[in-house]
């Protein structure tokens, strides 16, 4: 799989794009092994993916968290994210984030609770956790509506 990486990372083309969609592969092994709780509220499905199904892949210290400015919009927030340790990027792509391919996992869980999404992986170095990456998910508005009807 290493080799693979870094064959990407060698590659034109946008990295992180490819990095997502290989997230949305093992995503899909892992949600076909492990159950997920079904839930049909978002935080529900959010809390679930932070706390039991990531780490059934790789433990980290994780939360996760609402938007303050925008309703669709949630955030999983990762002081030491598991990908970024073993790969390193070429100068070329500045503010590459490896971990894309957990924003790609996270992706395909909600797809598969019919939640239509967009995760970004993006690092947020502070002061003192300079490797903390923030996975901004953003749900379809539609998709949230009909959670409203429902509940």
């Amino acid at each position: 799989m290493c080799g693979y990486l870094q064959q990407i990372l060698e590659s034109k083309g946008d990295c992180e794009k490819k990095l997502e969609t290989l997230g949305k592969d093992i995503g899909m092994k892992f949600l076909e092994i492990y159950e997920i709780r079904r839930s049909n509220k978002i935080v529900d499905i959010l809390e679930s993916i932070t706390y039991t199904f990531l780490p059934k892949i790789y433990t980290s210290n994780r939360y996760v968290e609402k938007s303050k400015d925008f309703e669709n919009v949630f955030l999983i927030i990762e002081d030491t994210p598991f990908f970024g340790k073993y790969i390193s990027a070429p100068k070329r792509c500045e503010g590459f984030c490896a971990d894309s391919i957990t924003g790609g996992i996270i992706s395909v869980v909600l797809t598969s609770f019919g939640y239509k999404n967009t995760v970004t992986a993006c690092l947020s170095p502070s002061k003192n956790i300079l490797t903390k990456v923030v996975y901004v998910i953003k749900i379809n508005t539609e998709d949230l509506q009909r959670e409203k009807r429902y509940s």
